[in-house]
């Protein structure tokens, strides 16, 4: 088995896969070699497509995700994505978010454990995506995204938000521990995961604050490209 890494490496939500064909003759052409994330299998095979593929975060165990090859330049490992509301993200508990659910390929929440292996393999890039029925979209990108480990909360830290049509969007979620409806982390007196008509998990500071991401990224960036 060969193991790869890169310095730049990208984490995203994305759209449905339309070249799942595709993406599975890449899977069989790399299936003796490992990869920590989507990047590591672009940059090696740039004319792989969005589908879904094996990586092994911090050369652990073998983790499904589904990778997004095209969106600004490809290499996005997409670790949540809600666009029909067929999975239920609400009646959740703090398990569910820890280890994720529904399917990679549909919509899906990757896991916080997952993604604190992720985001600690490097530098990474955060962009949210907001959008709505008319499929109007807006984003957000913020640098130096680190997701703690569960001992910390899973505690969101990055170091500013750097560009995009939707604002600074997470800043009230800025060093927030991930609160859930049977784990309360906030500063709040209540459990911000329960309050309001359309309770909901998140890294809430004061009452809700979770705005509505339909898909989001991470880029590793380090001081050079890869070699």
């Amino acid at each position: 088995m060969h193991k790869y890494s890169t310095q730049r490496k990208e984490i995203q939500f994305e759209s449905l896969n339309k070249n799942s064909h595709e993406a599975h003759n890449t899977r069989k052409k790399i299936k003796d070699i490992t990869f920590d994330d989507c990047t590591t299998i672009k940059y090696l095979y740039k004319s792989s497509k969005s589908g879904v593929y094996t990586i092994h975060p911090n050369g652990g165990n073998e983790q499904l995700v589904y990778c997004d090859m095209m969106t600004d330049g490809g290499g996005w490992t997409v670790f949540q994505r809600r666009y029909d509301g067929s999975v239920d993200f609400v009646n959740r508990k703090w398990s569910d978010f820890k280890n994720g659910f529904g399917k990679v390929s549909g919509e899906h929440w990757l896991g916080n454990e997952l993604i604190h292996k992720i985001t600690s393999q490097g530098v990474y890039e955060l962009r949210f995506e907001l959008g709505d029925f008319e499929s109007n979209y807006r984003h957000a990108v913020y640098t130096n995204f680190k997701l703690q480990s569960e001992h910390h909360g899973y505690r969101l830290t990055y170091d500013k938000f750097d560009h995009g049509n939707a604002g600074d969007s997470l800043k009230k979620a800025k060093n927030m521990k991930f609160t859930t409806k049977d784990k309360d982390q906030d500063i709040d007196s209540r459990n911000s995961a329960t309050v309001d008509n359309h309770p909901g998990a998140w890294w809430h500071a004061k009452g809700r604050n979770d705005p509505p991401f339909t898909e989001s990224v991470l880029k590793k960036r380090g001081r050079n490209d890869p070699p």
